[in-house]
């Protein structure tokens, strides 16, 4: 779910997020480290439209609490998931409204266990380098558009880790 609101000169923006929960069903505990940039990043093959996605507090901001949010510093999460915990995590998107153009899907997955991205190619996944001894995870967006491309855009985001202290 998304809206759309205007910013003070009167540019219409686009937002939405997604909650993902991280459960750790493994006997170790899991070290999460998750991490986007400040910059806005664009969709492949480029279109022209970038974007932004950023990690929020809670489930939903007002346009002030987004400004605040893009201002700030990239934020870096860090945490420690025991066995048979959780933790949720609220993952904004942020893009100058065009009609054409919204993420759909929206996910957060560990590179190997790729969700059904019908618009985001296997050998693209493929493709981003693999750390020892921990998970890539990735954030895919699939984007819904009135063109014959897909338009998708796959962004390493952070690692998973285990550990038997």
């Amino acid at each position: 779910m998304g809206r759309v609101f205007k910013d003070s000169a009167g540019t219409r923006y686009f937002y939405c997020y997604v909650t993902a929960t991280i459960i750790n069903d493994s006997a170790l505990p899991m070290n999460l480290q998750i991490a986007f940039s400040k910059e806005y990043y664009q969709p492949t093959p480029i279109n022209g439209q970038k974007f932004k996605v950023f990690l929020q507090d809670s489930l939903s901001l007002s346009n002030t609490d987004i400004k605040k949010a893009l201002s700030a510093p990239p934020a870096k999460f860090s945490k420690v998931i025991h066995p048979e915990e959780e933790c949720d995590l609220y993952i904004g998107f942020l893009a100058e409204y065009s009609p054409e153009m919204n993420p759909i899907p929206f996910a957060l997955f560990s590179k190997g266990h790729k969700l059904h991205f019908r618009s985001i190619p296997d050998n693209t996944v493929n493709e981003v380098p693999a750390t020892k001894d921990q998970l890539t995870l990735l954030l895919g967006l699939g984007f819904s558009h009135t063109g014959p491309d897909r338009s998708y855009s796959i962004i390493p985001c952070g690692q998973i880790s285990f550990s038997d202290k």
